[in-house]
């Protein structure tokens, strides 16, 4: 970490420069579990630009193309059973981000086999 502020710093220059998010994104090396996620997130934003984004750096990296289909197939089998679950009342959305868990007992099991829990 502190030899990307580092390279940041030089980028950047001297003096009491704000740091953008698009100079973090052109200087910072980002690590390939942030990239994975930033491709799921991009699923589930359906924000195509950022899926791009995302594929053409793990594809840069020589990412596994098994890799990434069962990373998109996680992530789709994750929100079709959230779509369940809204459709169901069983959960709530919050925000874009967070879900209140309304479950009776037989949603439980269908939930219990996500990869993320919906509320967290």
């Amino acid at each position: 970490m502190a030899s990307e502020l580092e390279k940041l710093s030089i980028y950047l220059g001297r003096g009491g420069v704000e740091v953008s998010e698009r100079d973090v994104d052109a200087i910072v090396s980002v690590g390939r579990e942030a990239e994975a996620w930033d491709l799921t997130d991009a699923i589930g934003e359906r924000d195509p630009v950022k899926l791009a984004r995302a594929l053409r750096q793990l594809q840069s990296q020589e990412e596994s193309a098994i890799r990434l289909v069962a990373m998109v197939e996680s992530r789709v089998r994750d929100l079709m059973v959230m779509r369940t679950a809204l459709d169901r009342n069983w959960i709530r959305a919050r925000d874009l981000y967070a879900v209140e868990k309304i479950l009776p007992p037989e949603a439980d099991a269908m939930l219990g086999g996500l990869t993320k829990d919906p509320a967290d």
